[in-house]
């Protein structure tokens, strides 16, 4: 017996949490994050409520109740900007909330005709965000909390650039809902083509332990 379930996200709300775990109310008009295609992904358990065999007649015993749901899943969004100037509460929504869920740290800059927004990988746990989001699938809903998330950034060819990110969450039980209405950040705004585009590393080191190399 699967104790997984394959999810299918068409419709994604999100925005951090003011505590880990805390979780918080998301809102169609304000916390819509436009995908760049569905995100797929499992639902999982840290205990699916196998046990062993019996010894005695190699017959099999009653499962426990399954503990610690948590959702794995990736999804991409393409960069691009908000379509006004960038302050404290105008963001480039997208992909905004998944660059801090990966522990980059976020400063504004509001000087008049030079507004934007700068997003560096921190080691400080004051700087992180973790998320609450919400996952609309074919008629379910999925809420998430304490969501953390890892990027990967590509560009294929002459094409906008897109950032796809893996997301794990701590996953409450699929309830039935059907997709509502959502309003995306000004869709009038395309994300820009990567064309004659430097490509700048800033730093990067490595260390070898046991035959394992780690880059960072």
């Amino acid at each position: 017996m699967s104790s997984e379930k394959q999810v299918t996200i068409h419709g994604l709300l999100g925005k951090p949490e003011t505590v880990y775990n805390g979780g918080g109310t998301l809102s169609t008009a304000t916390d819509a994050i436009l995908l760049a295609e569905p995100m797929k992904g499992t639902l999982k358990y840290l205990h699916d409520g196998e046990r062993p065999r019996n010894p005695a007649t190699g017959g099999p015993m009653r499962r426990n109740v399954q503990r610690g749901r948590w959702f794995e899943g990736t999804g991409q969004v393409q960069c691009r900007g908000a379509g006004a100037v960038y302050s404290a509460t105008v963001l480039p929504r997208d992909y905004d909330l998944f660059l801090r869920l990966c522990g980059r740290k976020r400063v504004i800059d509001v000087t008049l005709n030079a507004e934007k927004v700068t997003y560096t990988l921190s080691a400080l746990k004051a700087d992180w965000a973790s998320g609450v989001l919400a996952g609309y699938s074919r008629d379910e809903i999925l809420a998430l909390t304490g969501a953390y998330a890892s990027e990967k950034f590509t560009i294929a060819g002459v094409n906008p650039g897109v950032s796809e990110f893996t997301l794990r969450a701590a996953a409450a039980v699929p309830a039935d809902a059907a997709v509502p209405a959502m309003t995306y950040q000004d869709l009038t705004v395309l994300p820009p083509i990567c064309e004659s585009a430097v490509q700048t590393m800033v730093s990067c080191c490595c260390a070898s332990s046991q035959g394992r190399t780690t880059a960072t």
